[in-house]
């Protein structure tokens, strides 16, 4: 049980969480505080009536209640042997967007009605791509954007 106690073998629940393992956020009756940093939001869903519970974090925070910073990352070596490329990089090795000094960090930006057909569990074979903005940061001189990009959820 991520947040709450095992009782019983199940999951007893800590108030502002919810699911089987206490893993998944909850807004009902305003609990979730997303670490005091972020919002709780309540995402409404389309597909079988499914509305997904979110925090809404800041910018330099993450993870499911906010309370996370998000830091600068150091280089990291190459650990394929290969260099990584994109389908949008025209300099070959003299210039890769992306290489073994830079992790990027990735800001998704989808319909929540999309978001919640692709993560829905009966949805997850599905080859459907839903359209998706995504911005690649890497550190101040290596940004990237890829508007209106095919994105599905492998199951």
């Amino acid at each position: 049980c991520t947040h709450g106690t095992c009782k019983n073998g199940a999951c007893a629940c800590e108030d502002g969480w919810t699911g089987p393992d206490c893993s998944f956020v909850s807004c009902k009756g305003g609990a979730q505080k997303c670490s005091g940093l972020g919002e709780c939001v309540t995402i409404p869903g389309t597909l079988d009536d499914v509305t997904i519970d979110t925090c809404e974090c800041p910018y330099g925070y993450s993870l499911s209640d906010c309370s996370a910073t998000m830091k600068p990352l150091a280089a990291v070596p190459l650990l394929l042997g290969i260099d990584q490329y994109t389908d949008e990089d025209d300099y070959g090795n003299n210039n890769p967007i992306f290489d073994e000094t830079v992790i990027a960090q990735i800001y998704l930006q989808i319909d929540p009605d999309d978001l919640a057909y692709l993560i829905l569990p009966s949805n997850e074979n599905k080859r459907d791509y839903l359209p998706a903005n995504m911005t690649f940061y890497g550190n101040s001189s290596n940004i990237m954007v890829m508007e209106n990009v095919g994105m599905r959820v492998k199951g």
